[in-house]
């Protein structure tokens, strides 16, 4: 996950601090969303995973299938 935040500081100029991408970018609060479901998805809590997914889904409008392959 630490990857990811200086990935999407690097990559966008327009976010200031880490405080703004974790609370003004949903695109970046779901793949944090889908880092957690697909942990509990590879470890055989499929249900739970996709509980979060969908609550991601909810307040993002973005919708990762926990068991997607995203490389870091």
């Amino acid at each position: 996950m630490e990857a990811d935040l200086h990935a999407a500081q690097q990559g966008d100029p327009a976010a200031r601090s880490i405080s703004e991408l974790l609370l003004c970018y949903p695109g970046f609060r779901a793949v944090l969303n889908y880092r957690l479901a697909n942990r509990l998805y590879l470890l055989s809590a499929p249900f739970l995973a996709r509980i979060i997914s969908n609550l991601a889904y909810a307040s993002t409008g973005i919708d990762i299938h926990p068991g997607a392959q995203i490389e870091p």
